[in-house]
């Protein structure tokens, strides 16, 4: 082979580098460096042409460069170590394959292939135009991926939880994977199809040499979906993101996860030359954990198990973060591309390309065919139908798949020479796999049907399957009775197979035993047999009358698989077939009831997806719920009012459970009737539950007089009220109000009072604040929050008599709902409040919500708080009164107990300030890769300009915002898109001085000064006035200053401020300051104690890191802002988790951006949004707080650059506290289990 030039060239770079030490490898393996960077950057996936050439994705978008811009492209590593760029221009690069001279490239949203020219691309032709159109948020995750191609001639593409969305084939065919999963399609682009979903974030496909497909999964940061290994089938849905947790009977499940990480690249080797432990193995990337994985799977009924794992690779103290891998053409080496950085989105040069290859001993290869080489390129090569059907017996898959391919070309003249491999005893199992799929390539398999069929009964199970898996592919009527037979074997992948191929064949003689088949007790085959009845009803909708039969089978079993068989399925025959079998009376009142209930889960289709990303966590998220009509929804509706008339109370209770899924309003009336004409308790409790879904006036006399008289009918006054809640109105607003007062259990009392904060009922707050005395906590609780969420004066008044509780908890939830109202009148009560040990803390943060001088000596306080929020709304509280404050500070200067310096150094921040520039002339618009067009040594001011359409231009006064803000777009430019513009002004400086410019830009900056640049930084951004810090020297007078704005899409504006000294007595004072360099210094250099750390972390009144991150098992309750730090101190070193500590904005996951929210009466929210619906935003602040805000209140929303998690996190901690804070964190290492 030509791979001996090629490592020569790995032995070079090797011995050139001893920058990062290369990761360690098991006894009899050898470890070598092919390219580092600069020669290589940011390397992503890669695979081999069959002579030994190597392709490599490079992904700069997701580091330094744009990440709107297609700036990633493909190398080509000759064996000589030559490398050329065989594509450029193209957008993030996760999926690569070579197939018979050309190489396939998914760089998500497209599928190109390109002519491969000796390693330079050509003839670029895109397949499919779009497998997601907006997969960036930020960086390239959670995308459509990488993609392998199996014996069966499908590529298979492992696709993130961003999902398939607006993917059309060459052919015109579609599909869509909301959420994770895998999508298959035939290498000209064409016949694309849905092979699995459920699933959340894997990158790769390991396909073993039977075309089993393996995927290794991202973790869902701490709701219990862990870094797992799933075994994904046809048809699969693993549960992903609304029915994993529980596990749900109708879902498949991992093979086995391994805890926190971030799992990558995957493969399966099928080569020869390698010993027999090593066949057959899933290799896997770990990039979190710095691993690279070894599994051995084993058959396990209708799937597999893992029997061995192996940590094949390990760090060896290095950087090590695998991404891709590909075996080499000889079969001895693994090559991975290894990112060589743990982290994404930062300017920094790195990458790797790593040869790991085995030298325990020789390689067992068998030698490959002279004819294989050019055979594989799509070139001419010299082989016979006979040489090439010795092909498919190579125990090399690599020589097998290009003997079909060639074999195939051949059409009928190889048909019997396959069919003679295919009935030869003697014949090894994969050369009949081969010999199988080579017959379905060349004809679908019609010309050797009877071959295959026989295949049904050869001896060796793995042919079996091969079989199956091809007549139900090609749709073989004539398979059904043997594959009927198989669905009894003995061995459950063969069930599986069998019951999947009758699926696909859609043929209704099928049901009757594929309806038995689900009394098995194997996951897999059992999740064939119901999956192939839904499948059989789509293809022949008459057969859904058979497979609803199966809802009054006897045994339970089937009638759990005929359930799971019409799941979310809207058709209008299965509608009526479900109909039909609930109104029969000769079906037994249980096996009706179970058919009502499926047919009321099936009432409307839910909303189609529009392509959005559901985010990091949606299993917190409601599951989208059906709200369109299809023809099978009257069917529903009606069905289920008739059957609440149905003589049995059974039948009728299902009905009216069945209304509180449909909430049909048409049903209210007879629901009424029902309520009245029913003693049963639990009868009526099902009947205002449906009513409080319905949401009907028609119930609102009913809820009344079950809410005037509670002490009549209080085994359903939790359901009345929510009911009440739900219907709404003046009507029920009285009744609920009234009942405020009412004596009635807990449950009910709290449920009213979070009804009528919801309704902002201002008429109720004397009936809750007479409640603040009850003796349950849960009502005094629910009356606190309620007063705080209406708000007013009589609220401020109820609370404030409760800050004389002797109760320590009732006055800090007192303290909390009057900041939450944020009311003058009650500064002074807070203000006592403060004076309490007991609730000075949340005094403080109370107080700061309304700024007032009265308050200072709070707001002192909380600037010396180590809680980064508190510190941050006392600084802001300070700002707002800073006039008046400033002199009683400077009192206070000279006062014991003295100011601490931490304090003292906030208040100087506050009191310095940067005065934005207001006075711009602005000139644009100009297309953004054209020449500058103004020379910013020396700007004409009064001369003439062509902008970007050739439209005459001149420099402008600019219209500025009050903060200093110059948003272009409103500048009466042209041009909003991929623009650039200019804007100048004059800044005058008293003195020779070096100051910090304050900048801002949405969305590329740059900056001159006197004519000299001082400033860039391109690409996109969302703005934020303090982005940039810009030293800059400035003359005593006036000093020209240029700036050059551009514009991708999407807001277009900019600031600059120049800070002005401040001066005083306050400045005075000299503040020893130790900056973040500090920190990270000394906690790299000192030991923490991780006790201490683990304290902090969780001390709710100082950092409180707790209320928002999970970090151990058996620790306090989490909040639900930030990630998930289980795991966290083996995903990243100790540089690594010191530099997210100290600056918390640079790298921000997906899904955990921050968003602010201004309401139409101007109150501000800024958090995490962790629900939303078509009325309303869930959003969750830093201190763990939930807003429920409704979307008609909301004024402005908008995604901001910034953290949740706030700058300066240590300000108020000691060097040793910090070190403390990094041991803990460091010491948060899961150890994954073993198998």
């Amino acid at each position: 082979m030509r791979l001996t030039s090629l490592a020569a060239a790995a032995l070079c770079a090797a011995a050139a580098s001893a920058a990062d030490p290369l990761p360690k490898a098991p006894p009899g393996w050898t470890v070598e460096l092919v390219l580092e960077q600069p020669k290589i950057l940011h390397p992503s996936v890669c695979c081999f042409a069959p002579d030994g050439r190597l392709f490599v994705g490079e992904d700069p978008m997701d580091m330094g460069a744009d990440s709107e811009k297609p700036t990633d492209r493909v190398l080509c590593v000759h064996p000589d170590g030559k490398i050329t760029v065989f594509a450029e221009k193209l957008h993030a690069v996760y999926g690569l394959a070579y197939l018979d001279g050309k190489v396939y490239v998914h760089h998500c949203p497209k599928f190109s292939v390109f002519t491969d020219d000796n390693g330079v691309g050509k003839d670029r032709k895109d397949l499919i135009a779009t497998t997601n159109p907006k997969p960036n948020t930020g960086f390239n995750d959670h995308i459509p991926a990488n993609m392998r191609l199996g014996m069966d001639g499908w590529f298979y593409m492992s696709t993130g939880d961003k999902g398939i969305f607006g993917a059309v084939g060459t052919d015109g065919s579609k599909a869509e994977i909301y959420g994770g999963g895998v999508l298959r399609f035939r290498p000209d682009g064409s016949r694309l199809e849905v092979y699995s979903t459920g699933t959340r974030n894997h990158l790769d496909v390991a396909i073993n040499a039977e075309d089993e497909i393996f995927t290794y999964d991202n973790t869902d940061d701490g709701h219990g979906w862990w870094t797992r290994v799933t075994h994904m089938v046809d048809g699969g849905f693993y549960g992903y993101p609304w029915d994993y947790k529980p596990q749900r009977p109708y879902t498949l499940w991992k093979m086995t996860d391994y805890g926190g990480g971030s799992p990558t690249g995957a493969i399966a080797y099928n080569e020869d030359a390698l010993p027999a432990k090593y066949r057959g193995s899933v290799f896997l990337c770990e990039w979190g954990r710095k691993q690279f994985l070894r599994l051995t799977v084993e058959r396990d009924g209708g799937s597999y198990k893992i029997a061995e794992r192996e940590d094949f690779l390990t760090a060896n103290g290095g950087e090590f973060r695998p991404v891709g891998v590909a075996v080499s053409p000889d079969g001895r080496s693994l090559y991975v591309t290894d990112w060589n950085f743990g982290g994404w989105k930062q300017n920094k040069p790195a990458g790797r390309l790593i040869k790991v290859t085995y030298t325990g001993g020789k390689s067992e290869a068998k030698e490959k065919p002279t004819w294989y080489v050019p055979a594989a390129m799509g070139q001419k090569f010299d082989a016979t139908v006979s040489d090439l059907v010795e092909g498919i017996k190579y125990p090399a898959q690599s020589v097998r798949l290009v003997a079909q391919r060639r074999l195939a070309e051949k059409g009928a003249d190889a048909v019997e020479p396959l069919l003679g491999v295919l009935g030869d005893a003697k014949s090894p199992p994969f050369a009949k796999w081969s010999a199988i799929w080579t017959l379905d390539a060349i004809d679908g398999g019609k010309a050797g049907r009877d071959g295959i069929l026989a295949a049904l009964g050869d001896s060796d199970v793995s042919v079996v399957r091969q079989a199956a898996r091809q007549l139900g592919g090609s749709r073989a009527k004539e398979a059904v009775p043997p594959l009927l037979k198989l669905l009894e074997s003995k061995d459950g992948s063969v069930r599986f197979q069998a019951a999947t191929a009758l699926g696909r064949i859609g043929d209704a003689a099928a049901v009757a035993p594929l309806l038995r088949a689900c009394e098995q007790t194997d996951l897999f085959a059992r999740y064939a047999a119901f999956t192939a009845l839904n499948r059989i009803g789509k293809a022949d909708p008459a057969a859904w009358e058979t497979i609803i039969a199966g809802f009054g089978d006897s045994a339970p079993a089937v009638r759990e698989g005929a359930a799971f068989a019409v799941r979310e399925t809207y058709e209008h025959k299965l509608a009526v077939a479900l109909r039909d079998f609930a109104k029969s009376p000769k079906n037994a009142a249980e096996h009706r009831a179970a058919a009502i209930a499926a047919l009321a889960a099936n009432h409307r289709v839910p909303p189609a997806w529009n392509g959005k990303w559901w985010g990091t966590q949606p299993v917190k998220t409601a599951k989208p719920a059906g709200v369109v009509e299809y023809p099978g929804t009257a069917v529903v509706l009606g069905t289920v009012r008739d059957l609440l008339g149905d003589a049995d109370p059974g039948i009728r209770k299902a009905a009216i459970e069945a209304v509180a899924i449909t909430r049909d309003p048409t049903a209210a009336e007879k629901l009424v009737e029902i309520f009245q004409a029913n003693a049963d308790a639990e009868m009526r409790k099902a009947a205002l539950r449906a009513l409080a879904a319905t949401k009907s006036p028609a119930a609102a006399e009913l809820v009344a007089g079950l809410l005037d008289k509670p002490g009549d009918n209080a085994t359903s006054l939790p359901e009345a009220v929510a009911a009440a809640a739900a219907i709404g109105g003046p009507k029920m607003l009285e009744s609920l109000k009234q009942f405020a007062s009412a004596e009635a259990p807990p449950d009910a009392l709290v449920a009213a009072f979070e009804a009528l904060a919801a309704l902002k009922a201002k008429d109720a707050v004397p009936a809750v604040a007479d409640r603040l005395q009850h003796p349950d906590a849960k009502v005094r609780a629910a009356a606190v929050a309620m007063l705080a969420g209406v708000g007013g004066d009589p609220a401020v008044a109820a609370l404030v008599r409760l800050l004389a509780s002797d109760k320590a908890d009732t006055r800090r939830a007192a303290v909390g709902a009057l900041g939450a109202i944020k009311s003058k009148s009650a500064v002074e009560p807070l203000l006592k409040a403060f004076a309490d040990p007991e609730t000075r803390t949340e005094a403080v943060s109370a107080l700061a919500g309304t700024p007032d001088v009265r308050a200072l000596d709070a707001y002192l306080d909380g600037l010396g708080s180590k809680s980064a929020t508190l510190r941050d709304a006392s600084r802001n509280a300070v700002t707002a009164v800073r006039a008046d404050a400033l002199p009683l500070i400077e009192a206070r200067l000279d006062k014991a107990p003295a100011l601490a310096p931490q304090v003292v150094a906030e208040l100087q921040k506050v009191y310095s300030s940067a005065t934005p520039i207001t006075d711009w002339q602005v000139l644009g618009a100009f297309d953004i890769d054209a020449p500058d067009a103004v020379d910013p040594a020396a700007p004409k001011l009064d001369a003439d300009y062509k902008d970007a359409t050739g439209k005459a231009v001149k420099w402008a006064k600019a219209k500025v915002g009050k903060d200093g803000r110059v948003n272009l777009l409103g500048q009466g430019f042209g041009r909003g898109n991929n623009a650039a513009a200019f804007a100048h002004a004059v800044v005058s400086s008293p003195a020779d001085r070096s100051v910090q410019l304050v900048a801002g830009s949405d969305d590329g900056l740059v900056v001159w000064v006197n004519g000299e640049k001082v400033f860039e930084k391109l690409g996109n951004r969302g703005y934020k006035a303090d982005d940039f810090r810009i030293p800059v020297k400035l003359k005593a007078g006036p000093n020209a200053l240029v700036a050059k704005v551009t514009q991708g899409s999407g807001p277009w504006e900019f600031s600059i401020a120049v800070p002005v000294a401040g001066s005083g007595k306050l400045f005075q004072t000299t503040v020893p300051k130790v900056g973040p360099e500090e920190f990270a210094a000394f906690a790299t250099k000192t030991a923490g104690n991780a006790d201490r750390g683990m304290a902090l972390f969780r001390d709710l009144k100082g950092m409180a890191c707790v209320k928002c991150h999970a970090a151990t098992p058996g620790g306090p309750p989490p909040g639900d802002v930030g990630p998930s730090l289980l795991g966290v101190g083996a995903k990243y070193n100790k540089a690594q988790l010191v530099e997210s500590v100290l600056y918390p904005s640079k790298q921000i996951l997906d899904g955990y951006q921050q968003t602010k929210i201004t309401t139409a009466d101007g109150k501000s929210f800024a958090g995490v949004v962790r629900g939303e619906t078509g009325d309303s935003v869930t959003l969750i602040d830093a201190e763990g707080r939930k807003h429920v805000l409704a979307k008609g209140d909301i004024d402005e929303r908008k995604a901001s650059p910034l953290s949740l998690m706030p700058d300066g996190l240590q300000t108020a901690i000691s060097l040793q506290d910090f070190a403390d804070l990094i041991a803990y964190l460091e010491s948060l290492k899961e150890a994954p289990p073993k198998k």
